[in-house]
């Protein structure tokens, strides 16, 4: 009787142990939404699951994620603010922008098409065109190479340029809240799309070029890309994701990163 006792006891409490475990487990929150990088790891012929992160690529490790994070994003070629040149800028409110000047319809075609593709990054505040009256906050123009030295050739020490991109953030929050882009009306056909791409991209806050990356649309030097390069598309991912806050420096955006991108 007394060992039939104990057999229900240890029943019993294995029973409550079990509960007391799911109880745990249902507790535990879900840290951040899975990534569609699913592994599969086989040992001895058993394969396991293992999940990550969204902002998770298998390609690259997180110290190499913010290595090009903080060589374009938190450093700037040409700026006239060098105590802010290294904190984040972006912006949190809609971007309304207007194209003028002596733009193709190919030209325009290539820009909404653009746009349209950053418009699906979780987090942007989104690009739409002004209309109703309403005063644009990010102004495209394209003109002749004489007149875009002479109106933007300052910023950037009146280097010749396909494409020039400026954009002003607010000092004390590093909000973004106005740019302007002018393009070379004439440029070259084999980088137009490029620059086309490059100077959005600048203007929304990865202000820096970059030379580690040849598939990247600010490579800095001479290239045809025609679209976000994977690590490209993952930056501007992570730019504006609630993790990453305005007027962030690099220690702040590093610690982030690891914390988010696992």
């Amino acid at each position: 009787m007394k060992g039939l006792l104990a057999l229900f006891s240890a029943i019993f409490i294995l029973a409550n142990m079990t509960s007391c475990a799911e109880n745990k487990a249902a507790q535990i929150p879900e840290p951040f939404s899975k990534s569609s990088f699913v592994r599969e790891t086989e040992t001895e012929n058993e394969y396991f699951s293992v999940e990550h992160s969204a902002f998770y690529n298998p390609d690259y490790t997180a110290d190499e994620v913010f290595a090009y994070f903080k060589e374009v994003v938190l450093s700037s070629e040409y700026t006239e603010n060098e105590e802010n040149s290294n904190l984040v800028q972006k912006w949190i409110l809609p971007i309304y922008y207007s194209i003028e000047g002596d733009c193709s319809e190919n030209d325009k075609k290539i820009i909404t098409d653009f746009i349209s593709e950053l418009n699906q990054i979780d987090g942007f505040p989104g690009m739409y065109p002004v209309e109703n009256g309403r005063r644009p906050n990010l102004v495209m123009t394209f003109m002749s190479s004489g007149e875009l030295m002479q109106k933007m050739g300052s910023a950037v020490n009146f280097e010749r340029s396909d494409g020039i991109s400026q954009f002003w953030f607010l000092l004390r929050v590093n909000v973004i809240c106005g740019a302007k882009i002018g393009y070379d009306k004439s440029m070259s056909n084999a980088v137009r799309t490029a620059v086309l791409l490059e100077e959005i991209v600048n203007a929304i806050g990865v202000s820096n070029d970059t030379e580690s990356r040849k598939d990247s649309v600010v490579y800095s030097e001479y290239t045809e890309t025609d679209r976000l390069s994977e690590m490209d598309r993952l930056i501007l991912r992570i730019l504006y994701s609630d993790e990453i806050k305005c007027g962030m420096n690099e220690d702040e955006c590093y610690e982030a990163i690891k914390r988010i991108y696992y």
